[in-house]
């Protein structure tokens, strides 16, 4: 046999460290390596055929290991729903932030896990696994794929220079509303002789002048791409709506904030088999019946509008394959709330018998790496750093919790400090990240994968 490629890495060699992210986890590598070959007959001539490229990798085994080997055990309607995506970061001595080296890994099945103890060793139960993917790329230009992989997107051919005459005769004449991809309105086109309608939403490269064949100026859409979903075209009136419900679900003046917000409304529509404004006209969003009813007007110039357009229209994009999953897979955001309602100690301000967020009830276990849980404290911190309040219906003789109330003009509030005392109690922090487990058994548990502004948002793992 004839081994092509050996990565054996080491955390004592050239690259001191390495780092996995898979399954919204984090493990710091003891050990990975990975190994292509081809065989050879008698006479030492290699086969056309490369073999190999499984990954195999340990580390220190943690409490919330289960979401890694339950991979392998769960139900599903068929086998490609285990398929995950991750990366290996490699690092150099004394440099924890910037990896020197990746490799990528999508249409990945884990199909080895195991746990070893040595009391004599290492005196520490580790981890090994052992992945399967069907995309690989290894720093290197081009991804290695599979016949098997579902999930790859074949390179677009390069764009040549064309002479000008031929770009004059390519111009397609469409009548639709246009936006640039920051989210600022355009114009529209609404003309008898056009095709399309002025239904129709276009994403574009802005604007320019051009002559026609006549001389004559006219002006056009650069670049456009119609935006569809689910292979139908986004009506006008519909993307209007989606921007202004996420322009309210929104809580800050953090751009991601609405990035993060359309993308996992996206998904959600995805995982749910229907679209983006059906999800938010349900429970899903809790913006009031009336806003989600009212468009976002064109006119509306200010930041958050262009927010809001940039990341619906971001998301939307990824039906052509030119924007991807900026929230690694969440479907659901919280906010303020989150952190001021707590786990159990707090009585909701919307009620006189639940305490806590519904989350922590909601699901089998909620996990919050502590670098997310401290930048999202810290911007909540930062806007209400003496509390936060809520209308209450609080019967106060029989109120519970460490909050506070006070009387306004409005009626009676509940004040809440943030974060909820119960997010302070070490039970919940023994591996280091915040980790909470339900005493009830629920399908499938959270994982936050990202904090922009005042929200943090979710990935749902089936158990």
């Amino acid at each position: 046999m004839l081994d092509l490629l050996n990565y054996n890495i080491l955390k004592d060699r050239i690259m001191t460290s390495a780092r996995l992210f898979i399954l919204g986890e984090e493990r710091d590598l003891l050990w990975t390596n990975m190994n292509y070959k081809r065989q050879v007959d008698a006479f030492g001539v290699p086969s056309t055929y490369i073999e190999g490229g499984l990954i195999t990798l340990s580390f220190v085994s943690q409490e919330n290991d289960y979401a890694l080997w339950h991979n392998l055990l769960k139900g599903v309607h068929q086998e490609t729903d285990r398929m995950e995506k991750g990366e290996i970061y490699f690092y150099g001595s004394g440099d924890q932030d910037i990896p020197i080296r990746k490799y990528k890994f999508s249409d990945a099945y884990i199909v080895f896990f195991s746990e070893t103890f040595d009391a004599f060793g290492s005196g520490s139960l580790q981890t090994v696994l052992t992945l399967s993917p069907a995309i690989q790329n290894y720093g290197l230009t081009k991804d290695f794929v599979k016949y098997w992989q579902v999930s790859w997107i074949k390179p677009t051919e390069p764009v040549y220079y064309r002479p000008a005459q031929e770009e004059e005769d390519r111009i397609i004449y469409i009548n639709g509303h246009f936006y640039n991809k920051d989210g600022t309105f355009e114009g529209k086109v609404n003309e008898t002789d056009y095709e399309g309608t002025i239904n129709d939403v276009y994403v574009c490269d802005g604007k320019s002048t051009q002559k026609d064949k006549n001389g004559n100026d006219f002006v056009t859409y650069n670049n456009t791409k119609l935006l569809k979903e689910n292979d139908v075209n986004v009506t006008h009136l519909d993307f209007q709506k989606i921007c202004n419900i996420v322009k309210h679900e929104g809580l800050s003046t953090d751009q991601n904030e609405y990035l993060y917000i359309a993308h996992a409304n996206y998904n959600e529509g995805k995982y749910k088999n229907t679209n983006m404004l059906a999800r938010l006209m349900t429970t899903y969003s809790s913006v009031e019946l009336e806003d989600k009813k009212r468009p976002l007007s064109d006119d509306a110039k200010d930041n958050i509008s262009q927010y809001s357009r940039k990341g619906v229209i971001d998301a939307l994009l990824r039906e052509i394959n030119i924007s991807t999953d900026l929230t690694d897979g969440a479907r659901f955001w919280d906010g303020v709330d989150f952190l001021a309602w707590g786990i159990e100690i707090e009585l909701k301000a919307d009620s006189n018998t639940k305490n806590g967020h519904n989350k922590f009830g909601e699901y089998d276990y909620v996990k919050i790496e502590k670098k997310l849980y401290g930048r999202f404290v810290l911007n909540v911190q930062e806007k209400y750093p003496n509390g936060v309040s809520y209308k209450s219906s609080h019967d106060i003789e029989n109120d519970k919790g460490d909050h506070t109330h006070k009387e306004s003009k409005k009626g009676n509030k509940a004040i809440y400090k943030i974060p909820a005392a119960d997010f302070l109690d070490e039970t919940y922090w023994t591996t280091g990240d915040f980790f909470y487990k339900n005493k009830n058994k629920r399908a499938s548990g959270l994982v936050a994968t990202k904090v922009a502004g005042y929200s943090i948002f979710w990935k749902e793992i089936k158990n």
